[in-house]
């Protein structure tokens, strides 16, 4: 198999090394408080900056130097300056949802019966405490891996659980089959001749699949990322006087969220596609020897989150080179996002190009990007009239020694 080249000389679009660089807030921004401040960026290409005064599903209204009044569907993502979206903060029980959210929770306080999940959020023990059904839960960890390694491994049996049971992870890593019954502050309770497991003993809980059941949704939703590492997809948002971000979850009720918690914000069902849930019309793999990497979607080549200079992103795409990916634009799309870089699990090691190509075409190619490098955001890519974009990574000088190439916040906007 033969990918397309990436040897050829041609032009590429200004890299932009932060978001926080591209615009600077005007001054009516500028007299706020630097965290009420977020940067928008738009469906045309633009990115904006200014204080949210309205979010909701039909306008999102901005306060900068001049007032920024769009449509929600116009957003692609908004961003807080001064605040990143943090890993899974430490001592939490981590709750992972059917829908991919995420909900960072004290550890103490969580329940579960055989219906719903309670507790109280980890870092913000003064918020309301949640009730979420138990069927829209697909697992929770207890006791995280203070080892990242170890952490991404035992998040991502999570994600891949397909077993028709109910599985409890011991603190010593055996696993134990079992219908689950509850959770106390004591025991977890199951079904059969292990009637309860120490609290102590256990560290995740992963549930049978074919009991999930998530309403489905529709319409303009967003993603919402907060500082402590959650992320709670919701419907039906508006921000009120208070600065209090209300929406309506995914897995039902209704919640308020502190826009001062908030760190970033993604759009879903508007404008952008976001690659990771659309399947490529061609991926291509030639390896450097013999191991074969296959296209990971929303996550790294690994198959752990994708993770930038620390921060985590939900979307995106996962490759090793040296491969290609292809989309059919079909001529319905404007522009091409992303944020490009090795992945932080690659340690010191991965030299990677990462290449743009449009109808065969190349547009775009990077400097070799080394872990050691800052995330590289991409100038929207001119996608008008264009059939196929195709997302090439190749080798650099060190081979494809830890080439784990991420495409983070990967998006197609119509």
């Amino acid at each position: 198999m033969k990918l397309p080249s990436l040897s050829s000389a041609f032009g590429c679009p200004r890299l932009l090394v932060a978001l926080a660089a591209a615009v600077a807030p005007g001054p009516a921004a500028a007299r706020q408080p630097a965290a009420d401040v977020f940067h928008a960026t738009l469906a045309d290409g633009r990115i904006v900056a200014g204080v949210p005064v309205e979010l909701g599903d039909a306008r999102i209204v901005l306060r900068g130097d001049q007032r920024i009044d769009v449509a929600a569907a116009d957003v692609i993502t908004l961003a807080a300056v001064g605040r990143r979206e943090g890993p899974p903060a430490a001592g939490a029980a981590f709750v992972l949802l059917v829908n991919g959210d995420r909900l960072l929770l004290d550890r103490d306080s969580l329940r579960l019966s055989d219906v719903e999940l309670t507790g109280r959020w980890h870092g913000y023990p003064a918020w309301q405490p949640l009730a979420v059904p138990l069927e829209t839960v697909r697992g929770v960890v207890l006791d995280l891996p203070e080892a990242r390694s170890a952490a991404d491994r035992l998040l991502a049996d999570l994600r891949d659980h397909a077993g028709r049971t109910d599985v409890v992870v011991l603190a010593n890593g055996d696993r134990l089959a079992a219908e689950f019954r509850g959770l106390d502050a004591n025991a977890v309770q199951l079904a059969g001749a292990i009637a309860a497991v120490p609290r102590s003993n256990v560290r995740a809980l992963m549930f049978n699949p074919e009991l999930f059941s998530m309403p489905a949704s529709a319409g303009l939703r967003m993603l919402v990322g907060l500082v402590d590492g959650s992320r709670i997809t919701g419907g039906k948002v508006q921000l009120d006087p208070q600065g209090q971000l209300q929406l309506e979850p995914a897995f039902g009720g209704r919640l308020d969220v502190p826009l001062a918690r908030v760190a970033t914000i993604r759009m879903l069902g508007g404008r952008a596609d976001w690659l990771g849930r659309l399947e490529p019309d061609d991926y291509r793999f030639q390896p450097y020897l013999s191991a074969s990497w296959p296209l990971h979607k929303d996550r790294n080549v690994t198959g752990g989150p994708l993770r930038l200079d620390g921060v985590e992103y939900p979307f995106g795409l996962g490759m090793h080179s040296r491969a290609a990916a292809t989309y059919d634009l079909g001529g319905k799309y404007r522009w091409f996002h992303a944020t490009i870089g090795v992945d932080d699990t690659a340690g010191d090691r991965g030299s990677i190009v990462f290449s743009v190509e449009l109808d065969g075409q190349p547009v775009f190619t990077s400097p070799v990007l080394k872990a050691a490098d800052a995330a590289l955001r991409l100038d929207p890519v001119d996608l008008a009239g264009r059939q196929r974009l195709t997302l090439l990574v190749d080798y650099g000088p060190w081979g494809d020694v830890q080439d784990y190439a991420n495409w983070c916040d990967a998006a197609i906007v119509k």
